[in-house]
């Protein structure tokens, strides 16, 4: 897989660290760039040696979001124009492809992360912000809305009056503000961003990938199911997972008190 605004690091086995990196842009996103983020995301997908995913940003930004050079140059504004698929696969399905990634993503939010850059990390299953970020849904000073799913993912992940608030207003806010209003896992000092998603990484790295998987897929539906649904999905999940050898090794380690080597089978 060739690379020209991303770069694939294996810090350890399981873990793939993937960076924004076109720092002179701040790390923003034109076609190329969103092309190769569903690449990568299929890249994990398919090799069951990756387990973990984090994404982080080089330099003083995670994503400065859509580079409006590239929105200038494009014609697909002109009336009538009909949008080319994979434009429209590239431009709008790398979010729902994060969310559907049956294995644990991190967004490790370094600096800036505004537009399509914050919009990524709601696809994300967490987000660990540096004391340094700033993030926020600028679109409206621009006259546009969060388009790539942000919007909606607001509502769902905040609720409709905070949505408001910060799609609205379009204020950046500080790393602490965002965690306390649900945006952000968590907030680190600058110097120990990576560390701490690594930390996490190797954590989710050591549980059962069946496991992880199902439960990802089974929460996000019952994001968007009643009880009663969301508890027959359950049910029929867990039916899968005890028949597998995953969970045959969990039960026996926990008889021999030992860690579980757990193989995605």
């Amino acid at each position: 897989m060739e690379l020209q605004h991303l770069r694939w690091d294996e810090p350890e086995d399981g873990i793939v660290v993937v960076t924004f990196n076109r720092e002179d842009k701040l790390n923003a996103f034109n076609q190329q760039t969103l092309r190769e983020i569903n690449d990568v995301i299929d890249a994990v997908k398919s090799d069951d040696r990756y387990r973990v995913l984090i994404f982080t940003g080089a330099g003083r930004a995670f994503s400065a979001g859509a580079d409006i050079e590239m929105f200038e140059r494009q014609v697909w504004t002109a009336p009538g124009r009909v949008l080319p698929f994979e434009w429209v696969r590239n431009r709008f399905g790398f979010v729902s492809n994060l969310e559907t990634l049956p294995k644990p993503v991190i967004a490790a939010i370094n600096g800036v992360a505004v537009g399509e850059g914050i919009e990524l990390a709601l696809g994300c299953d967490f987000r660990i912000a540096s004391e340094r970020a700033r993030l926020g849904f600028v679109e409206a000073n621009i006259g546009l809305i969060p388009a790539s799913e942000g919007s909606s993912r607001l509502v769902k992940l905040l609720g409709l009056l905070r949505a408001k608030e910060l799609v609205l207003g379009g204020n950046l806010l500080t790393a602490q503000e965002a965690y306390q209003m649900g945006l952000v896992t968590k907030v680190v000092p600058h110097e120990q961003l990576m560390d701490e998603a690594l930390a996490l990484a190797r954590s989710l790295k050591a549980k059962a990938p069946l496991a992880l998987g199902m439960a990802k897929a089974v929460l996000h539906a019952a994001a968007d199911s009643s009880v009663q649904a969301a508890h027959l999905t359950e049910m029929l999940a867990q039916a899968f997972l005890m028949r597998t050898r995953d969970y045959q090794e969990g039960v026996q380690a926990f008889r021999e008190k030992r860690q579980p080597q757990f193989q995605g089978a």
